[in-house]
């Protein structure tokens, strides 16, 4: 069998250096219009999502206007970060603007297919949120404030989530709004993979302080203690007293667990 000449060894380096290249060349100027076609043709009615009126490539894009499952989105827009590769990871840097909100951040996924979530900002009306939670019922208002800086996913488990979530200007309709005041979880690591999320208030009607662990088998456990600060917010009394009777604090508690595949979110 011949073998291959030593001297041929660095033209066929340069040979695949220039293939690769060319290889990414086509990845970062494929255009984003024609991946989407492809995509859809492959899914079918299957896809949440729907895009419209795309521009630019697979690496870096926009799409005026979408849709994922119920909630309408006025503009997406992504640009891939090149040099994530060199640590084995794919990250993508996004933003998108909804009716009354936004939200950016960066998604990634390492070689082991674990995915992450990192310096996740947002306003988000509550309503659209409350119809994908399945909470419309409640007529929720006010809009959530998002300031995650990390949310790590195995699966479709979260496995640890540091930052917070604020509830601003929350309130609820039974028979009339009920003002609640500003609403806040802080999500931080505890012990053997445990997430914890400290709730509480920011001086509104509503007293509010609790938390929340979830662990890495996804089994979730919540405990709340609820007041309200001024007695003549009759509404909101009423509303605490279906609740049943207050312990001898005037505190009312809440204690739920689960697990959180059984929830719809």
């Amino acid at each position: 069998m011949p073998r291959l000449k030593l001297k041929l060894l660095p033209n066929l380096r340069y040979v695949l250096f220039g293939l690769l290249f060319y290889v990414a060349f086509l990845i970062v100027t494929f255009p984003a219009s024609v991946a989407y076609g492809y995509w859809k043709h492959y899914l079918g009615q299957r896809s949440p999502v729907t895009l419209t009126d795309l521009s630019g490539s697979v690496w870096s894009g926009r799409a005026n206007a979408s849709r994922i499952g119920t909630q309408v989105f006025k503009s997406i827009q992504w640009q891939f970060r090149p040099l994530s590769l060199v640590l084995g990871e794919l990250e993508m840097q996004w933003e998108f603007r909804v009716e009354d909100g936004y939200g950016k951040g960066v998604a990634g996924m390492n070689v082991m297919g674990s995915a992450y979530l990192q310096d996740v900002q947002g306003l988000l009306p509550m309503t659209p949120i409350a119809k994908l939670a399945g909470m419309d019922a409640l007529r929720p208002g006010g809009s959530l404030g998002v300031d995650l800086d990390s949310v790590h996913v195995e699966g479709k488990m979260p496995t640890a989530i540091t930052g917070s979530l604020t509830w601003h200007s929350a309130e609820v309709t039974v028979l009339k709004p009920m003002p609640l005041g500003d609403l806040k979880v802080r999500f931080e690591p505890g012990d053997g993979g445990i997430i914890k999320g400290v709730l509480s208030d920011d001086g509104g009607p509503l007293q509010l302080e609790g938390l929340l662990t979830l662990t890495p088998a996804g089994v979730y456990d919540l405990n709340l203690a609820l007041a309200v600060r001024d007695p003549q917010q009759t509404e909101l009394v009423n509303a605490l007293r279906s609740l049943g009777r207050p312990d001898t604090t005037g505190k009312y508690k809440i204690k739920r667990n689960g697990k959180l595949s059984s929830l719809r979110i």
